[in-house]
């Protein structure tokens, strides 16, 4: 993945584990990945139709590497490697 080091994946136990070490209990989660994975699609989509302007803004590995990364997003949410998951915590106690 392009970047991967701005890229920080948490299992979700780890997430509950952090979370309640801190004074704080989930009380809330769904599962986000199917929207996630169609918003990675509709973006790559996009930048893939508009690479040539974004290319000769930022250049053509850069350009390259945006649309590559959202696609990877894609294929990892699709398959199950990554899940998007939204979580509300609160105050325990």
């Amino acid at each position: 993945m392009p970047d991967a080091d701005t890229v920080w994946l948490t299992p979700l136990e780890e997430m509950h584990r952090i979370l309640a070490h801190n004074g704080l209990a989930v009380r809330w989660k769904e599962d986000w990945s199917r929207s996630h994975r169609a918003m990675a699609d509709s973006l790559a989509d996009a930048y893939e139709s508009d690479s040539a302007a974004i290319a000769s803004r930022v250049g053509r590995r850069a350009a390259d590497e945006l649309v590559a990364a959202h696609r990877l997003w894609s294929e990892w949410l699709t398959t199950g490697r990554v899940r998007k998951i939204a979580v509300v915590a609160e105050l325990a106690g």
